[in-house]
């Protein structure tokens, strides 16, 4: 069971924290960045000493923290620090869905106190509307109240809110609230000490990175690649991880930490939990270096990848106080000195490019995976004859190719 040590008690590695901008192509082509980017636009890193004080720059070693949320919604969760937009609308009785209280890209029906979590049902809000970093307990005109008490929000649109749960010494069922100029919503949710649940890329990569010591990583100057099968299919670069890749590992509801961390406050630190967790990718239990808070409900896995886990997209979880995270969550993982299986295949629908001109012309191929593109218009006929039209492209895997263009008139 890996445990909540401070990282740098094997004698060759110390603790540090250094912020690094985040990359502004990620704010906004990724709707659901975890919230360990977000402190401040940044990410916690650990790594040796001589290493990440290159990569700071010599920057400080904390800033002050501002953490953001993530969201199912397709919304960027930078707004480049800008006011709240709210788009009103009439006010209309709010009401939660069933089971419709959940962990932070998770689904099951429990949180932990000082968890992020997302609300989902109708009329929840009048409009949408986002923090400024400030941990609201009323935005947009929407409160929400947990046990009686207020969360913390920092996202509410129509049908979804993003919220901090509120610190809570109560286990079991307790009510939730949602308030709004239409009316109230109530519902339920079980509070539990833990709620373990991994922040994820697209629904169902993890969120991670990978240190990068030799400053070849994509991302921070070189610091650090997101952790994702090898190109560009998430619509930005990520790498699978290699054997003896420091990884980074982000989610939310892994317990108690020491120091107690507090709901509803900036936090830039690094927090160890109290109890142990178990760490499984590709069904083999590895042993984290670091597990704790490193951001306000933002918690922080530090593992190194040993060899013989195997390639490709695989399975990971976490198990703590025998709760288990996300039963399809992947992680990607390279073979030796290449991509691996976990390499990327872009999934978009491709349009197939015009036929070559000339006696017959042949259409263009389609997409690589997904609906196949249209084929390319067959190229003219030769001058003296019928020309027969060109072939259709190739639709891509599963996709038809598209129609043969019609051959010229001879002349």
């Amino acid at each position: 069971m890996g445990t909540g040590q401070k990282p740098g008690g094997n004698g060759d590695r110390e603790a540090f924290l250094a912020t690094r901008r985040f990359p502004e192509a990620i704010k906004h082509k990724h709707p659901h960045w975890p919230l360990y980017a977000v402190l401040s636009g940044a990410l916690v890193a650990h790594a040796p000493a001589q290493e990440l004080m290159a990569m700071a720059h010599n920057a400080p070693l904390m800033r002050a923290a501002r953490p953001s949320r993530g969201k199912r919604v397709s919304r960027p969760l930078f707004q480049g620090g800008a006011a709240l937009a709210v788009q009103p609308a009439q006010a209309h009785a709010p009401a939660i869905n069933p089971g419709g209280v959940v962990p932070l890209y998770g689904s099951v029906g429990y949180i932990q106190a000082g968890e992020w979590i997302s609300i989902f049902g109708t009329n929840l809000a009048g409009g949408t509307a986002e923090w400024t970093g400030n941990f609201p307990t009323s935005l947009g005109g929407i409160q929400v109240e947990i046990d009686g008490r207020p969360a913390y929000l920092s996202y509410v649109s129509p049908t979804q809110i993003n919220a901090q749960a509120p610190d809570d010494s109560a286990l079991g069922p307790v009510s939730v609230k949602v308030i709004t100029a239409g009316g109230t919503a109530t519902s339920s949710v079980t509070l539990m000490p833990y709620s373990p649940s991994f922040d994820l890329l697209d629904g169902v990569h993890v969120a991670a990175i990978i240190l990068r010591s030799n400053g070849a990583g994509m991302y921070g100057g070189g610091a650090y690649d997101i952790l994702g099968p090898t190109g560009q299919c998430l619509g930005y670069g990520t790498v699978a991880a290699q054997p003896g890749d420091v990884v980074e590992i982000y989610g939310v509801g892994f317990g108690t930490t020491n120091p107690v961390v507090h709901s509803g406050q900036p936090f830039a630190g690094a927090a160890p939990i109290t109890n142990g967790i178990a760490l499984y990718i590709n069904g083999v239990e590895l042993t984290p270096t670091f597990v704790g808070l490193s951001g306000p409900g933002q918690y922080q896995i530090n593992v190194a990848i040993p060899p013989g886990l195997g390639e490709g997209d695989v399975p990971i979880e976490a198990v703590i106080g025998g709760l288990s995270t996300q039963k399809n969550a992947l992680f990607s993982l390279g073979g030796v000195g290449s991509a691996g299986p976990a390499a990327c295949v872009v999934t978009g629908d491709g349009d197939g490019g015009d036929g070559d001109g000339g006696t017959i012309g042949d259409g263009g191929d389609g997409g690589t995976i997904g609906d196949g593109g249209d084929g390319g218009d067959g190229g003219d006929g030769g001058d003296g004859g019928d020309g027969d039209g060109g072939d259709g492209g190739d639709g891509g895997d599963g996709g038809d190719g598209g129609d043969g263009g019609d051959g010229g008139d001879g002349a």
